[in-house]
C-alpha cells in the first residue's frame, strides 16, 4: 500500500467512525488534515486515557476527500501514472509502467545501432538537436 492509498484507507475509517484515536493516525495522515484541523472541520479532542480526532464537519470532509482523492476512471491497460494522477492527483503515486525515454546527441551513424543497423541518431541530431527513443524490455 503506498503513503496516498494509506491516508485515504484513513480518512475514509475517520468519515465512518466519526472519530480515530489519535495514537493510530500516522505523522503522514496528521500533516495531511492539518488544513482541516486549522478549519475546525476536524478537531482533536480528549477520549478517555487519550486523545482522538473526531469529524465536526462530515460534509466538507467528504468534499476534501473528494478533491484530494477524486478517483477519476482510467481505461484499463493504462500507465501507473495516469492511474495515479486520476486516483490521487500525484503522477508518481505508483511505481512507472512505462519505458525509459533516453536522449542522446550523436555525431556519427555508427555511433547508436540497433540490431547492428545505424539508427540514423546523427542525422536526427543535426536536424532537431538531440535523438530520442525509448528503452523498454523486449519479449522474454
Amino acid at each position: 500500500m503506498t503513503a496516498q492509498e494509506n491516508i485515504l484507507a484513513q480518512l475514509e475509517h475517520l468519515i465512518e467512525h466519526g472519530a480515530v484515536p489519535k495514537s493510530a493516525c500516522s505523522g503522514s495522515l496528521l500533516k495531511f488534515v492539518q488544513p482541516l484541523l486549522d478549519a475546525e472541520v476536524l478537531v482533536e479532542e480528549r477520549s478517555g486515557g487519550g486523545r482522538r480526532l473526531a469529524v465536526r464537519d462530515a460534509a466538507a470532509l467528504r468534499n476534501f476527500c473528494q478533491h484530494k482523492f477524486p478517483n477519476a476512471p482510467v481505461s484499463a491497460g493504462g500507465s501507473t501514472r495516469v492511474s495515479g494522477v486520476a486516483r490521487f492527483r500525484d503522477s508518481k503515486t505508483f511505481a512507472s509502467n512505462t519505458p525509459e525515454i533516453v536522449v542522446v546527441r550523436a555525431w556519427r551513424e555508427d555511433a547508436l545501432l540497433l540490431n547492428n543497423q545505424p539508427t540514423f541518431a546523427a542525422a536526427a541530431t543535426a536536424q532537431h538537436g538531440i535523438f530520442s527513443f525509448l528503452l523498454n524490455h523486449g519479449p522474454d
